[in-house]
């Protein structure tokens, strides 16, 4: 994937607002979404895309870190890292399977993805020439 065009969506849940991206991209002359029935918060370095939600339990600890790279037919699940809201175990599930894990690791997984600075001069959707 060269080139990504991303929209603002606003949901609302349990009281709370939450800001996701709809993600898209053109394959062979088509708008494609990647973001669909997926809610992307972050477009990170090297083309991956993260679905993320803090859930706050009981201690004010769980949620899941999910990371996908972006292909020429959509996305594909790289990793995900959860943390239970209500034991606060840290797990993560990869193409080997799933685990239990450790604080640090799962932090340092998360930590491995860096956010892409979107540039100021990219082309609204609406500017783009679509056919």
């Amino acid at each position: 994937v060269e080139e990504l065009i991303t929209r603002d969506k606003k949901a609302s849940y349990g009281g709370r607002d939450y800001l996701f991206l709809n993600v898209y991209t053109v394959m062979n002359g088509e708008l494609v979404e990647l973001s669909a029935g997926r809610s992307f918060a972050y477009i990170l370095e090297g083309g991956i895309l993260e679905e993320t939600e803090e859930v706050y339990g009981p201690e004010n600890g769980g949620g899941y870190w999910n990371y996908y790279r972006c292909t020429g037919d959509g996305t594909v699940s790289i990793e995900k890292i959860v943390q239970d809201p209500s034991t606060l175990i840290w797990g993560r599930v990869d193409a080997t399977g799933g685990r239990d894990i450790t604080e640090e690791e799962a932090l340092s997984v998360i930590g491995r993805y860096s956010a892409l600075r979107l540039e100021p001069d990219m082309i609204p959707f609406t500017d783009y020439p679509m056919q």
